[in-house]
This record gives structure tokens, sequence and C-alpha cells, in this order.
């Protein structure tokens, strides 16, 4: 048997509560972006497995995702709220930044998030192409990821990511 950390967040209202836990494969770190004229800037989208506990159904396992995103100079921040499926969706405005509070506090400090970022450098080294080309410059930000302090993400602004466009013509 293993202790596991979690944390939960009420959120007053039909949703009920929110169950996060360490756990490996309750983290998703995926679509690493390094900076290209167009778009001056690195990013990594974050997913959150948790399960939502409401009276009478008890759990339903959801993921929620944002995007962590940097200048570069990796020295600003900047928590992108994705168009779909954004772990800040449908939520009042204070919990949202409970939410926020949640990543800073919890979220990049757990074993499972340190450990994504790992496996990430590693099978970076790995790949051959575009990223061996880009490869230092990515495993500095995927280290500054590993050093964000709490403060730097509640300080952070937050930005609502341009929608994307649909690809079914009406």
């Amino acid at each position: 048997m293993n202790i596991i950390d979690a944390k939960i967040i009420n959120t007053n209202n039909e949703l009920g509560f929110e169950l996060y836990t360490d756990d490996l494969s309750s983290i998703e770190l995926k679509d690493i972006h390094y900076p290209i004229e167009d778009k001056p800037y690195y990013e990594i989208t974050v997913g959150i497995s948790y399960n939502r506990l409401r009276l009478k159904n008890y759990y339903e396992r959801e993921t929620g995702y944002f995007k962590i995103r940097m200048n570069q100079k990796l020295n600003e921040l900047t928590i992108i709220e994705t168009d779909k499926v954004s772990l800040f969706a449908i939520k009042t405005e204070h919990e949202r930044k409970e939410t926020k509070k949640l990543v800073a506090d919890w979220l990049i400090t757990t074993n499972s998030f340190q450990e994504h970022i790992n496996d990430l450098i590693m099978t970076n080294r790995m790949k051959n192409g575009d990223l061996i080309k880009n490869f230092q410059q990515t495993v500095k930000f995927l280290i500054k990821l590993q050093e964000i302090k709490p403060q730097e993400i509640l300080n952070a602004k937050m930005e609502k990511e341009e929608a994307q466009p649909s690809c079914f013509v009406q």
C-alpha cells in the first residue's frame, strides 16, 4: 500500500468536488512548442485527470487541460486556458483562482509532474530531426518548468487560447 498525495477543490455548486492525485496516470504533458518566427515563445500543454465526486454519483474521471507559455528568455510565464476541455472552464472566478492555486502549490511540486518532465528530456535526447536541432532550447525550457516556483504561477497572467477554426464546412 502507498500513500498518495491528493488535493480536493469544492466547487460549491452542482459539480461537486474535484479530487486530484499525485499519480503518473493523472498528469499528461504534451505538445512542446519552441520559438519560431510567428510564435516566438515556448509552450507545453498540461493535462490533469481528476475524479469528480458528486452526491449520488460517486465519481466520474475527467481530464482538463491548460498550457504553460514562456517567453524566449524564460523569465515571463503565462497560463493559457485551452479552447476545449479546459481545466478552468465552467468555474466561478473564485474556483478559477483556487484551481490556479492548485497548479501553483501542488501540481508543479508533484513527483509525477517532475517525472514526466524528466521523461520528456530523455525522449527529446533520443529523437532525430527537428527536436535535435532545437534540443538545447527545449531542454532549457523543460528544466525551467522543473524550477518554477509557486509564486511564479500565482503571479502569471491568464489568457484564453484563440479558438481553433473548425474543419467542418456548413
